[in-house]
């Protein structure tokens, strides 16, 4: 089979398609696709030809052709999200790792080939068995919707499912592979498990938002068929295409940066800037305002509206971008290599290419915490639409200066203290400092729920623990408030009203002190240890070089 026409356009596409398929793997490929279409066909044909209908049909034969069409497009369906969501993704996870096994990958870096051509190279041949049987079905797959009498626009959800969907899986498998095949990470133990685990992955997603797409959104009123974006009212399955398409983009433009990082290509940070705020964007926008939807009790004309409240919706928020900076702050901390760097003198050009990437780095840390203060400050706006900034309650302060001070202090603190741990001789470095902080916030946060009251010590110390005990009668974003103001009132129907209250509610004055107190004094031992721990780190080098 010759590539030679493909090769002009992509010569690392054509190498990918000449070692996955050869001539003969592809004629194997295709008659075992369509030998298993004849089983599966048959076999479902052999049950429903037989099936016995104790209501009168008026054309028994036409009936069980629909039913038999019907559950055959289903079937079809899920073989080929199977193959864009399971198989293709864990192919191209193992794309990059496989050279970097093979020891070729060196070969990779010293091609002229650009890094975007090498990454459609990867993608586009790591999937195209898995393109080619999807291929062979969607036509059988459109007939069968048609003999079966398939809604279409299910069938045009479905479509967007295998195009959006599959991008976005094997997208992050791209980024995957790029990722723990960078010759800066350490070599992995049982590198080849990453395909079945980003396999895995697509299984999982397949089976959490295949529902969406496969019901009839033409019944009004189920809670779970409708979400607001920004006050717009849409469909679960239009905003999980968003997310979707969002994750896909974004996982290969960081699989491109992952190639260019190794093939020693500046990389600009404009990009890492980009992708914080169109991320703000899209989680301020699910999680924007009153997120009401109708909700039937009972009787045609007993709805109510009800969502997720304020304070759910904020903690979600907070903890999304809690892990994505300290994520963040274990990837750019500076070890004991990358401090000697940015304190060397030398005015050779990589050398000053090294201290301007460090600079680049903590710059990029300050935008992401910036970015993310700003979202925060325009989700509390959401909740509050028609309150000003003075909250008696809280000497004057509205709850988002409070808020905004625990998730700037402690991301602040628990990057000082990884950044302490990536100064030791620890053998991961500075992500012992990520693990560390997490054990330790998640301790927090349980053994702070076992005290009978929100204010004490343990509890506050988490920053989300600090932002639910600010939250406590604040009508806007108490969870009781806003049950109670969705309650139904009429025939006596109650929803919580008599539920009692779990945890005794503490002064909010009191609470906003203590928190601030205990987390300032929390980032005062963090940033403590990690300049003593600088200065040591810094005479130790002295000394080693005289």
């Amino acid at each position: 089979m010759s590539f030679d026409f493909i090769a002009r356009f992509n010569p690392e596409l054509a190498r990918n398609l000449r070692t996955s398929l050869p001539a003969r793997r592809l004629i194997f490929i295709v008659g075992l696709t369509l030998a298993l279409l004849l089983v599966l066909g048959g076999w479902q044909w052999s049950y429903y030809s037989n099936k016995t209908y104790y209501n009168p049909v008026y054309d028994l034969e036409a009936y069980r052709i629909k039913e038999f069409s019907s559950e055959f497009y289903s079937t079809l369906v899920l073989i080929m999200t199977g193959a864009l969501f399971v198989l293709s993704p864990a192919m191209t996870a193992l794309s990059f790792i496989q050279e970097k096994l093979r020891g070729t990958a060196i070969f990779q870096q010293m091609v002229l080939l650009k890094p975007f051509d090498l990454a459609v190279g990867k993608f586009l041949g790591s999937g195209a068995i898995s393109y080619i049987v999807v291929a062979i079905l969607f036509p059988f797959s459109l007939v069968a919707a048609e003999l079966g009498g398939v809604n279409n626009e299910r069938i045009l959800r479905n479509c967007y499912l295998l195009l959006i969907g599959g991008f976005c899986c094997q997208a992050v498998g791209l980024f995957v592979s790029a990722l723990l095949a960078n010759p800066s990470a350490r070599a992995l133990r049982g590198g080849l498990l990453v395909g079945p685990a980003v396999g895995t992955a697509g299984a999982l997603t397949l089976l959490w938002t295949s529902r969406y797409f496969n019901e009839d959104y033409f019944i009004y009123g189920q809670s779970w068929q409708t979400l607001y974006f920004y006050d717009v009212k849409a469909p679960y399955y239009l905003l999980i295409l968003l997310v979707m398409a969002f994750t896909g983009v974004w996982a290969f433009i960081g699989a491109v940066r992952m190639i260019k990082a190794s093939q020693l290509i500046p990389l600009a940070s404009w990009p890492a800037w980009l992708f914080f705020v169109t991320a703000e964007v899209l989680l301020v926008g699910l999680l924007w305002g009153e997120q009401k939807v109708l909700v039937h009790y009972g009787s045609d004309t007993n709805w109510i509206e009800y969502g997720t409240p304020a304070v759910v919706r904020l903690l979600i928020y907070l903890f999304f971008n809690w892990a994505a900076l300290t994520i963040l702050a274990g990837s750019i901390a500076l070890g004991r290599g990358r401090l000697r760097e940015w304190w060397s003198v030398a005015q050779d050009p990589l050398s000053i290419f090294q201290r301007k990437e460090i600079k680049s780095s903590v710059l990029t840390f300050l935008l992401a915490l910036g970015v993310a203060e700003t979202g925060l400050f325009t989700l509390w706006k959401s909740f509050h639409p028609s309150a000003g900034f003075v909250d008696e309650r809280l000497f004057g302060f509205s709850s988002f200066v409070p808020i905004a001070f625990g998730l700037a202090v402690t991301v602040l603190s628990v990057t000082a203290f990884i950044q302490y741990c990536a100064m030791q001789r620890f053998r991961i470095g500075a992500w012992a400092g990520v693990m560390m902080a997490v054990v330790f916030y998640l301790g927090a946060g349980v053994a702070g729920a076992m005290f009978e009251t929100q204010n004490n010590t343990v509890s506050l110390v988490n920053p989300m623990a600090y932002a639910a005990a600010l939250c406590s009668g604040d009508p806007h974003m108490d969870a009781e408030e806003y049950r109670r103001k969705f309650e139904p009132q009429p025939e006596g129907i109650s929803y919580s009203s008599n539920r009692p209250k779990l945890r005794e509610v503490a002064d909010p004055k009191t609470v906003l002190v203590h928190g601030a107190l205990v987390e300032g004094i929390l980032a005062f031992g963090c940033f403590g240890l990690a300049y003593t721990k600088w200065r040591r780190t810094r005479d130790e080098m002295l000394q080693e070089e005289s």
